[in-house]
């Protein structure tokens, strides 16, 4: 069954309620004493209740898999088959270059990183700075001899 979206009423008609801008629109309970979605009635929005939950065993899990927060390089080699891994904003480089090489050979599933796109978009930023350091060098070398003469 598709996951039901629980919005507000009038979300698609105001401005404010987020008819243009989706993140705005949310489940607010209705607490009006005239109000119709409270009362239940028909042909308004369908008010949040237990019943829509998911079960018990499918239940936090995303993709059918336990997401698990990992820090560094020992926890993510700690990463079971059946859990997926979620890698912390706050690593640096150098470690997430560490982690993409082992979850490319474990075959680790991550949720909110690439790691093939991340090592070719850091391999063309190091061949970018390589040839601007050569280029440096080579100005320096020829202003030493320019300076000689």
């Amino acid at each position: 069954m598709k996951k039901r979206k629980f919005l507000r009423r009038l979300t698609k008609a105001l401005l404010r309620l987020g008819r243009k801008k989706k993140k705005k629109r949310k489940w607010r309970r209705p607490r009006g004493r005239h109000s119709k979605v409270r009362k239940k009635r028909k042909g308004y929005v369908k008010p949040v209740s237990i019943g829509y939950g998911k079960p018990k065993e499918k239940k936090g899990l995303i993709k059918g898999l336990k997401p698990v927060v990992v820090h560094n390089v020992e926890e993510l080699k700690k990463v079971k088959q059946d859990e997926i891994a979620i890698i912390a904003s706050g690593i640096g480089k150098k470690k997430k270059i560490e982690m993409a090489k082992i979850i490319l050979e474990n075959n680790i599933k991550v949720l909110n990183f690439d790691a093939k796109k991340f090592l070719e978009a850091v391999e063309k930023e190091t061949s970018k700075k390589e040839k601007a350091k050569e280029g440096k060098e080579e100005n320096k070398k020829e202003g030493k001899k320019e300076n000689k003469k």
